[in-house]
């Protein structure tokens, strides 16, 4: 499975004989937001997305806290935007993650 955020990456499954060389991609999209309040001033929001593409075989799956599961093969184009707490199962389903959300913040205190 590969991954690309601002460097690319491969993480190897050995789980499962049905997870191909190339299984899935997933990539991490930035966002920066601008919002203005009463029109004078303004304020940056930066968000991300992280989707998965399925690119095999024996197909990726996405199942919700919601309960639905997804064949992301049978989405259109073949991708998915992953919520927190997703479970994502590669191949016939013994390579099985879940995807949790975590937010850095830095801040600095000036004296």
């Amino acid at each position: 499975m590969g991954c690309s955020f601002s460097v690319g990456c491969d993480i190897i499954i050995n789980k499962d004989k049905g997870v191909s060389r190339i299984h899935a991609e997933l990539t991490f999209d930035a966002t920066t937001v601008s919002t203005s309040r009463r029109n004078k001033s303004s304020s940056d929001t930066s968000s991300f997305v992280i989707r998965v593409k399925d690119c095999s075989k024996y197909g990726t799956f996405v199942k919700t806290d919601l309960g639905t599961k997804d064949k992301v093969h049978e989405l259109p184009n073949k991708e998915k935007i992953l919520e927190d707490g997703d479970v994502i199962a590669f191949g016939t389903g013994s390579a099985t993650y879940r995807y949790s959300r975590c937010d850095v913040f830095f801040g600095c205190n000036f004296v």
